[in-house]
């Protein structure tokens, strides 16, 4: 309490020097003139802190007792009133700015979504826009719950959604639905068979009959396990194949990359082109046409108005950047096309050979061509060779016998 008196009344630091400072605060308190923090730092020197409207009284006060008054600047709320007086076109930009932020603060500028993994952002955000939630809108009104069973109608992958307004951001946090698991017919007559050639090294029959054993060769599209099982009774009944059969697979895969190869480099100065964004409208300064008339690398900056996770005002300049490209051809070096063309084969062989598939030996064949240099992958795999195929039978007479 004592501090905002202080304050509101103002507040000066003083500084006496006489012989008796003892006799200048007997003379404040017989006037019941508040002193401050009083201290004398040697015999002949007393400093204190005193209201800022008693200084004169102070002063005179001090010169009775023969001693010299030094004080500093005043502090507190008269101080402030004064340099409002001096500064109030100041004053009303700064009172402005606040109103608009305050305002601003009511509408939604930013809308961040977390939580999505298999559902695209874009997707969501369109879902938003078509619930009514979307930038520039009045946040004040919304009523949650309602937004969120929306939501999750328009978008049945999501489970859960949850919205957090700080200022003029939106912070969508979503929790993805888990898939259902396949439901799988077991009377549903499927047969498994061969994706790729092989020899088999490994198999597993869990339902179905099995058509190959280990040690087999296997062309694409033949039967490994089907799905017409024999019966004790010497009828056939159908069923669903499931199993897993791995085998040894070869594997020969070409790339080619050309000898020459073109280099971008910057030639001549960079253009800049400025607009002006305010909620979702541009203004462009400049008439210079949106399609360049050669070829440049054009990048984009954009400076907010905002302080992050404070607030946002739909303000913002926009830098756009246009380098001008000049492609010149170089020759390229075999290594450096080896390193390339390796890389590349490595990630299309680890695409066919699936997530479990496992390179047993592998090897590389150089080669080239007048205007290209060539690379031969000659690899032994060993991999799940599956896929699932209806029968063209799909059902038996009555002797048990498939059509």
């Amino acid at each position: 309490m004592t501090n905002w008196f202080r304050f509101l009344s103002g507040t000066v630091r003083v500084r006496v020097r006489c012989a008796s400072p003892e006799r200048v605060l007997n003379l404040c308190a017989r006037e019941n003139l508040p002193v401050w923090e009083a201290r004398c730092p040697d015999p002949c020197t007393l400093t204190a802190v005193i209201p800022a409207p008693k200084l004169k009284r102070f002063t005179a006060l001090a010169e009775q007792c023969g001693g010299e008054v030094a004080h500093g600047a005043a502090r507190g709320m008269p101080r402030i009133r004064r340099l409002a007086r001096r500064r109030r076109f100041v004053l009303i930009l700064l009172a402005l700015v606040s109103a608009l932020v305050l305002f601003s603060s009511a509408f939604i500028w930013e809308i961040r979504i977390t939580g999505n993994e298999t559902v695209p952002t874009g997707e969501i955000l369109r879902a938003l826009d078509e619930c009514g939630f979307s930038c520039g809108k009045c946040w004040l009104w919304f009523q949650s719950q309602a937004l969120q069973s929306e939501l999750i109608e328009r978008l049945p992958q999501l489970e859960w959604v949850s919205f957090q307004i700080r200022g003029s951001r939106a912070d969508v946090i979503v929790y993805e639905a888990e898939c259902a698991p396949e439901i799988i017919d077991n009377d549903e007559p499927i047969d498994l068979i061969a994706a790729h050639s092989g020899v088999i090294v490994r198999m597993t029959v869990l339902q179905g009959q099995a058509e190959v054993q280990r040690g087999d060769f296997v062309e694409p599209g033949q039967t490994l396990i089907s799905g017409l099982v024999a019966d004790r009774l010497g009828g056939v009944r159908t069923a669903h194949a499931l199993g897993a059969v791995r085998a040894r697979t070869d594997w020969e895969l070409t790339a080619m990359l050309p000898k020459t190869a073109r280099t971008r480099t910057p030639s001549g100065r960079a253009k800049r082109r400025w607009a002006l964004i305010f909620g979702k409208n541009r203004l462009n300064f400049g008439q210079t046409s949106g399609i360049p008339s050669v070829d440049c690398d054009i990048m984009y900056h954009e400076l907010v108005c905002a302080i992050p996770g404070v607030f946002r005002l739909p303000v913002s300049l926009l830098c756009q950047t246009r380098q001008p490209i000049t492609e010149t051809p170089r020759a390229r070096d075999a290594q450096e096309a080896r390193s390339i063309l390796e890389q590349t084969l490595r990630q299309t062989l680890s695409g066919r050979i699936g997530p479990d598939g496992e390179i047993v030996d592998l090897h590389f064949t150089p080669g080239e061509t007048e205007d290209a240099f060539l690379l031969t992958l000659r690899a032994e795999c060993e991999q799940e060779i599956t896929t699932e195929r209806k029968p063209t039978h799909d059902r038996t007479d009555d002797t048990g016998r498939p059509h």
